[in-house]
């Protein structure tokens, strides 16, 4: 990772005269987009508006990990390196950390919607689902940006995702509907009470139900036995520890089906 910004904050300020408007309210942007599952590589960019006379920035990217690995980083829109400006030391957990300065103390201006950088995933598989990609403050709150000035600069960070579509086929090994699907979850996003998910399986025998996070992590998981035929299933928010993305998977035997849970208290 290179220097940090406040290394220079105060110290260089004194000796730089301006002559320019400095930037207001940059936006970084990241993707919305829907994707074919079969796909071997997806690209998502990292973009900004109103990036002007822009000296530094840095802030954190998370995904789902267990729907998209990340494979590479590039179409590098400002002088990067990857060994000095990006961390990927919790890229296996989905979050990738950005910093970077400019060490001309010029300032640097893009034109709006400028990738800045674009995420390379490989793409697990699982059709039908969604991943955030989003701007977070795990595992640390670093989400600062500076222009000529050395003064902070107010951003705005736009969520996004990537839809899993489904396709005529699919890398992903036991996805079939007609043995094991789930077919609703309400309300979703849940805010209070209960999520209620119905499903079907097509023979009884043991389930295992898991609940991970955005990183992946495992946040509960557990098993019991079902009949045949529509199922349902009643999770207590107190099942969520924190605001966010979830994923449910329901597992039997070698079959599976996966629903993505958003969990949105209203304080």
């Amino acid at each position: 990772m290179s220097k940090l910004l406040s290394v220079y904050v105060g110290f260089l300020l004194p000796f730089i005269f301006l002559n320019h408007i400095v930037a207001q309210n940059v936006s970084y942007w990241a993707p919305k987009d829907s994707i074919m599952s079969n796909v071997d590589v997806y690209k998502a960019d990292i973009q900004v508006s109103n990036f002007k006379f822009i000296v530094g920035t840095q802030f954190n990217v998370a995904w789902d990990s267990s729907l998209l690995v990340l494979d590479s980083v590039g179409n590098f829109g400002l002088p990067l390196k990857l060994e000095d400006h990006f961390g990927l030391v919790s890229k296996s957990k989905g979050v990738l950390s950005f910093q970077w300065f400019d060490e001309s103390l010029k300032g640097v201006t893009l034109p709006d919607r400028k990738s800045i950088f674009s995420l390379y995933f490989k793409v697990k598989g699982l059709r039908g689902l969604k991943s955030p990609i989003t701007f977070v403050d795990t595992p640390t709150n670093i989400r600062e940006t500076a222009d000529s000035s050395y003064k902070a600069v107010t951003a705005f960070y736009v969520d996004g995702f990537v839809v899993l579509k489904m396709g005529a086929t699919s890398s992903a090994a036991g996805i079939d509907s007609d043995q094991l699907r789930i077919d609703k979850v309400y309300p979703n996003p849940v805010s209070s009470g209960d999520v209620s998910v119905n499903w079907f399986s097509s023979v009884p025998g043991i389930v295992e139900y898991t609940l991970t996070d955005v990183r992946g992590s495992v946040i509960k998981r557990w098993s019991n036995k079902i009949g045949s035929g529509v199922q349902f299933l009643q999770m207590p928010v107190s099942d969520f520890p924190a605001r966010g993305y979830y994923n449910l998977q329901i597992k039997q035997g070698n079959f599976q089906s996966n629903q993505q849970i958003i969990y949105m208290p209203a304080n």
